[in-house]
């Protein structure tokens, strides 16, 4: 067999691999989560307005969620948050919407 069919058919054993691998990878995760607003704080910068939400609950324990400025959510309230697992693990918050 020539090194010219040997390098195509390894050539075209690894494409389909990647193609395997590339299919069988884990999705991203979404969960909706009810969460207490402790603390509700817009700030000021020189590119505009920045609001972070301070939440708690039992599953999430405190986490800083960065918002719209324009959102208005009372602290008390409880409001609605996507917990997002990605591919590579990590874990963060969306807003999603308050009472």
């Amino acid at each position: 067999m020539s090194s010219a069919k040997k390098l195509t058919i390894l050539l075209l054993l690894l494409t389909l691999l990647l193609v395997a691998m590339l299919a069988l990878r884990p999705e991203c995760t979404q969960i909706e989560l009810q969460v207490h607003l402790i603390d509700n704080t817009l700030t000021q910068s020189l590119d505009g307005q920045r609001r972070y939400f301070l939440v708690e609950s039992n599953d999430t324990g405190k986490q800083l969620i960065n918002v719209p400025p324009t959102t208005d959510c009372q602290v008390g309230d409880v409001i609605t948050v996507e917990k997002v697992l990605t591919e590579q693990q990590d874990v963060y918050y969306r807003f999603i919407s308050c009472p």
